[in-house]
């Protein structure tokens, strides 16, 4: 590839790479926002009903959370609870252990290749 078509790219990259950020941070501030107005909502107890144009429906869901760490991965090797578990890699872990020349069964690495655009 010629230096002039790079040049083109890594431009066009860069721009729209600034509008994705810039959407990105408006994203994530009107986010905000909004579950801010859902936890004012959840402070009022709404109820599920019509409120003028708007329909509300409110449901309730009971979600796990962990508060013994030590217990429950004991229980998980004791009882082969393994489904318990979301299965995916810690990347950070995995990589730092074959990095100091320990075999992690059943793992491959796969070269991937990255790009770091910065203006000059």
């Amino acid at each position: 590839m010629k230096p002039t078509a790079i040049k083109t790219i890594l431009a066009e990259f860069q721009e729209l790479n600034r509008q994705r950020l810039d959407l990105d941070r408006q994203s994530a501030k009107l986010k905000v926002q909004c579950d801010a107005l859902l936890d004012k909502l959840t402070a009022g107890e709404a109820g599920s009903g019509q409120y003028g144009p708007y329909l509300l429906s409110v449901a309730h869901k009971k979600v796990p959370r962990c508060t013994d760490w030590n217990g429950l991965h004991d229980f998980i090797r004791q009882e082969g609870a393994f489904e318990l578990l979301h299965k995916r890699l810690t990347e950070t872990a995995v990589m730092e252990r074959i990095n100091n020349g320990s075999h992690v069964p059943g793992i491959v690495v796969d070269e991937k290749v990255t790009y770091k655009v910065e203006a000059a």
